[in-house]
């Protein structure tokens, strides 16, 4: 009878751990460095579609942070980790299990920035965090083109008028309030006359929604890995990249997991019950571990 294997995916370093995926290693708030200010933030629910297999959903706490000239789009739930972990290092000097030991069961918080007119006017920057490195792209700032359509609707006490759009290889409806005419809005969404409150793709595989609008003010951030280091925290690394790059490497998260952790040096092992031998996974073994499909927001 053939043996059932566990799956296990480790860092060179680390010990091993039950898991299908790996997590990333989070950033290191001592690299946080101001790049601009905001007078308005917004907290989205961000619920997604995290396989077409299971239709497992995950629900994320984003917050778009908007200021003059600037803008910044990021995890709540991602940036509260980093910042938690970060002090727990620091707290014991450094001896607390390094952060590649979180492991998750492929629905992690989303390591994904953006920022409108960084590091320029005009530009769009994306920082995308896999494994142990911080991936960077820029691009113009997608233009939308919108269709407006009748009727209104309500969004955390707003009137919303309602407007349709397709963006690479998506079709979204987003609900946007004159009442404050910031031409923002979650993720890469921007150009109305007036503040994004909801957008909703046509499956419902992906939907933003306001729940709380803030005009505190305060600093919009961004990582530079020369600033420093918090004690104990993993090495990270950071690598500029172009979109299409990006979108090959997020393909390999559910189409080749083995091989993209061991581009970020990790390993992976099955362990056979009860005596739990190890044994490493090959390059033939790789369609075997091949995950449920993880829908891509940019289709093209």
């Amino acid at each position: 009878m053939k043996k059932k294997a566990l799956l296990v995916l480790m860092l060179l370093t680390a010990l091993s751990v039950k898991a299908q995926y790996f997590i990333p290693s989070g950033r290191d708030i001592a690299s946080k460095k101001a790049v601009g200010s905001y007078n308005l933030s917004v907290t989205y629910n961000f619920t997604y579609i995290r396989d077409t297999v299971n239709k497992r959903r995950k629900t994320d706490i984003e917050r778009l942070e908007t200021g003059k000239g600037i803008s910044r789009c990021y995890s709540i739930l991602a940036e509260q980790k980093d910042s938690s972990f970060c002090s727990t290092l620091v707290a014991t000097n450094g001896k607390s299990s390094g952060s590649g030991m979180f492991f998750y069961d492929g629905q992690p918080e989303r390591y994904e920035d953006f920022y409108l007119n960084y590091p320029e006017k005009g530009v769009l920057t994306c920082r995308t965090e896999l494994f142990n490195t911080d991936y960077e792209y820029s691009e113009p700032i997608p233009e939308f083109s919108w269709i407006f359509k009748d009727g209104t609707e309500e969004v955390l006490g707003y009137k919303c008028r309602i407007a349709e759009t397709t963006f690479r290889g998506r079709s979204y409806i987003v609900y946007f309030t004159e009442d404050i005419p910031v031409k923002s809005g979650p993720w890469k969404f921007s150009g109305l006359p007036g503040l994004i409150l909801k957008v909703t793709d046509n499956k419902g595989w992906f939907i933003w929604e306001a729940t709380g609008i803030s005009q505190r003010h305060g600093k919009i951030y961004t990582y530079d890995l020369s600033l420093g280091q918090t004690i104990g925290h993993d090495k990270l690394y950071m690598e500029k990249i172009t979109r299409k790059q990006l979108r090959v490497l997020q393909k390999m998260e559910w189409e080749n997991p083995i091989l993209i952790g061991e581009m970020h040096g990790t390993h992976m092992y099955k362990y056979y019950p009860p005596t739990y031998e190890r044994e490493l996974v090959r390059a033939e073994d790789y369609a075997e571990f091949r995950t449920p499909y993880i829908p891509q927001l940019e289709l093209e």
